[in-house]
């Protein structure tokens, strides 16, 4: 691989990236409009639950 093509591998790995930090982004600000929210002390339990523990 000729170092260019780590480069541009590289900037599309960060590009991808940075969507999907921006789409978690937009899903969290519409829960929140929608009032789509849940307790932390709850989903940590939910999680407990989940994974047995």
């Amino acid at each position: 691989m000729k170092s260019t093509e780590g480069i541009e591998y590289l900037s599309y790995e960060k590009q991808k990236n940075t969507m999907l930090m921006l789409k978690i982004v937009a899903r969290g600000e519409k829960d929140i409009k929608n009032g789509s929210l849940i307790d932390q002390d709850d989903l940590f339990k939910k999680m407990d639950e989940h994974l047995g523990l």
